[in-house]
């Protein structure tokens, strides 16, 4: 059950900062705070455990602050750690327990 909860909020999550990113859905406030859940956990569990789905979240946290704040945006590679944020939270609902 643990697992389905993190999912639907991990799916919810993408969807807000894809959203956010490629369109100006929700405000800069919501999605900072969800950026920064994702890339402080990429950051946690890239330390303790290095797993590659770790160093991805780092990786599209890190993007996504900088896109935020007009460093560098490109739509191509939001969707593409849309799509990956968006599967590895399918998966944890379809095979979370």
């Amino acid at each position: 059950m643990h697992m389905k909860i993190l999912g639907f909020v991990e799916l919810l999550f993408a969807a807000i900062i894809g959203l956010h990113l490629l369109y100006d859905l929700f405000s800069r406030e919501l999605a900072l705070i969800v950026v920064g859940y994702i890339f402080f956990r990429g950051l946690l569990f890239t330390i303790s455990s290095k797993d590659f789905a770790s160093i991805v979240d780092l990786m599209f946290g890190t993007y996504a602050l900088l896109a935020m704040n007009g460093i560098f945006l490109h739509s191509a590679i939001t969707i593409a750690l849309v799509v990956w944020f968006s599967q590895k939270a399918l998966f944890s609902l379809l095979l979370g327990h």
